[in-house]
């Protein structure tokens, strides 16, 4: 089948639907909007382990730690996101293709997720 956007899917199924005057979408149409949404998913999914990092309850141990990657990213270009689950005072103070630096108030745990800006 096709690989397609979360834009293009809606698309396509809006169309189909309103192409129908009774806004009924026949077995061979919906079976291939369906392979299309699998495939689509399926490349997503690919594609999401490549440019996400994340992580839950890290420990910080207050002051400056560095966060290492269980696998480099691509690019330091990404979105980082921290969930400071304790009150450390967390702040990211640098980032590279490998993690980042926080700079925490107090020790505790927090949770992070970085995106790839594409």
């Amino acid at each position: 089948m096709a690989v397609y956007s979360l834009n293009d899917l809606k698309t396509r199924v809006n169309t189909y639907i309103k192409q129908n005057l009774n806004r009924e979408i026949t077995g061979p149409v919906l079976q291939t909007i369906l392979q299309d949404v699998i495939d689509s998913l399926n490349a997503l999914s690919s594609t999401v382990s490549t440019i996400v990092r994340s992580a839950g309850n890290v420990n910080a141990a207050g002051g400056i730690q560095v966060i290492i990657f269980s696998t480099p990213l691509a690019t330091a270009n990404y979105s980082l996101s921290i969930f400071d689950i304790n009150g450390l005072g967390i702040k990211a103070t640098a980032q590279s293709e490998n993690g980042f630096t926080i700079n925490a108030l107090t020790a505790g745990t927090f949770n992070y997720i970085a995106i790839i800006n594409i």
